[in-house]
């Protein structure tokens, strides 16, 4: 735990303050892959509400994954803030 807190001290203080400087043996950050990032959180919810749409409007698509991809999509929907970029994906007339 203390160590946390030695990182969180290190790395979260600005140039203005009295932090100890970074010594040269401390590791460098690296960046992190896209892809890795998207595994972990998953997709946007932008990106899954028009896939839900996509599978609901595919002609071979069965009768329960429409209703599970409408399920979903609700789901989705709830948040207001999805909601309001049902016309903007053009999801919504």
């Amino acid at each position: 735990m203390e160590s946390l807190l030695k990182w969180a001290i290190l790395n979260g203080a600005t140039a203005g303050e009295d932090a100890p400087a970074r010594s040269a043996d401390a590791p460098v950050p690296q960046r992190l892959d896209p892809a890795v990032i998207d595994a972990i959180l998953g997709k946007p919810a932008s990106v899954q509400m028009t896939e839900c749409l996509d599978a609901v409007e595919h002609p071979e698509t069965p009768l329960e994954a429409r209703e599970v991809a409408l399920d979903d999509l609700e789901m989705l929907v709830e948040n207001i803030d999805n909601a309001s970029n049902l016309e903007p994906l053009n999801l919504w007339p």
